[in-house]
């Protein structure tokens, strides 16, 4: 289905403005080093994007500065490596001078300015060092070092200067994130890290199967900033140890819409599908929109979902066609789910039956009331349990409540409310 591969995307911004941005870069002396190259060079497009958040403008000012690195690896150093380096250094009475603080580094940002500041750097094509700096695209006078870990520092706009080597590295930078449990858990402004090689920011996926990232990086030396959709398979980044993080005070945008198609999944969870079609997982207990994980899209073609009230959280789908689909929990993306009926679309009220079987109750356009029995949910594997369902106008299955040994039904009748 071709709704469930929707990209993510944002609008261009005017070609002369990142021509005078890359027209302002200085390049790097001839005798800069030439740090190994993380991953293998490989051609990309870089597109133009709009910026939004905490950016003065479209693109970054200024060039970028060569500076003396305090260890022999600033893109990969350790901890205790930088630790050491800065002890060194405070002894030292030709220490450089550190440069000012911004204001708001390490404060709460949102993604959608993480993804500005990362494509401010696309845009600018600023040039892969792990030995020179760049401003901040604030231009607020911060500088950040223009390597894969710096990149991913300055996205976030962590706190950087001299003393760090203006930001941090792939061993430190999970320091400031949450591992996640999958890949498939990323959301645009998390990184995907391995902290022996080399740290990307991640922008969305190109399928609904997940296959390949669509990321923004830092690349290797000779490279400048760009976006690559290509290059990082999901086997790819498993083969080579590559783990999704998520920044700690990153926060998500308000939700700004209204939702539809609410159903449980368990433990308090519940998921809801917004007008674009996006479908979120709001934890218990509380559900605003800074706790909520996107895990599908295209659902928007999707006229009713029903809890299956198992352990999984899988859930049942219909679609504008009548077609019914088994999704698999937690994620629900098309590639994961099963189809398990047709002609759906002629059942005014589907529900679970909430009895931990799978069952469903449903009630025709004729006001029949029938069981279908998991896992498929055809026409002969139901029976008839009732008649003149037609003036309820919703129902609700909830179990055995009252000890009867049979299901029981909340129903609210049409006429009286």
């Amino acid at each position: 289905m071709s709704s469930f591969s929707k990209r993510l995307k944002t609008s261009a911004i005017a070609t002369t403005v990142a021509a005078a941005a890359i027209a302002g870069l200085t390049a790097l002396p001839a005798n800069a080093a030439a740090p190994k190259a993380p991953v293998a060079a490989h051609h990309v497009t870089s597109k133009a994007k709009a910026h939004k958040g905490r950016i003065a403008a479209a693109v970054p000012k200024g060039h970028t500065v060569p500076f003396k690195p305090t260890v022999a690896n600033p893109t990969n150093g350790t901890p205790a490596q930088i630790a050491a380096a800065l002890a060194a250094a405070k002894k030292s009475t030709h220490r450089s001078g550190i440069a000012p603080r911004d204001a708001h580094a390490g404060d709460p940002i949102s993604r959608t300015t993480v993804m500005a500041r990362a494509e401010a750097w696309v845009n600018a094509a600023v040039p892969y060092s792990e030995s020179a700096y760049y401003a901040d695209p604030s231009d607020s006078g911060y500088q950040y070092r223009t390597d894969c870990s710096g990149f991913i520092s300055m996205a976030w706009d962590l706190p950087a200067s001299s003393s760090n080597n203006y930001g941090e590295t792939t061993s430190t930078l999970p320091n400031f994130a949450t591992q996640l449990s999958s890949l498939d858990d990323l959301q645009p402004g998390d990184m995907i890290d391995n902290i022996s090689t080399h740290v990307v920011l991640f922008k969305g996926w190109t399928d609904s199967s997940h296959t390949t990232a669509e990321v923004l990086e830092e690349p290797h030396s000779g490279a400048t900033a760009r976006e690559d959709d290509s290059y990082y398979t999901r086997s790819f980044l498993t083969a080579n140890g590559y783990l999704p993080y998520r920044y700690n005070n990153i926060t998500d945008p308000a939700v700004t819409q209204p939702m539809s198609n609410l159903v449980s999944v368990g433990n308090g969870n519940i998921l809801a599908v917004d007008q674009s079609g996006n479908l979120w997982r709001y934890s218990a207990p509380n559900y605003y929109g800074s706790q909520r994980v996107q895990v599908g899209n295209g659902w928007n073609v999707m006229t009713k979902l029903i809890s299956l009230d198992d352990a999984n959280g899988d859930i049942l789908a219909i679609d504008t066609s009548g077609n019914m689909y088994r999704y698999s929990g937690p994620n629900y993306y098309g590639s994961q789910r099963v189809q398990v009926g047709t002609g759906w679309n002629t059942m005014t009220q589907v529900t679970s039956t909430f009895d931990g079987t799978g069952d469903i109750f449903a009630v025709d356009g004729s006001g029949n009331l029938f069981r279908y029995h998991a896992p498929n949910y055809y026409g002969s594997q139901r029976t008839q349990i009732g008649t003149s369902w037609n003036t309820m106008s919703q129902i609700v299955g909830v179990g055995n409540t009252t000890g009867s040994g049979s299901d029981d039904i909340i129903a609210v009748d049409a006429s009286t409310g």
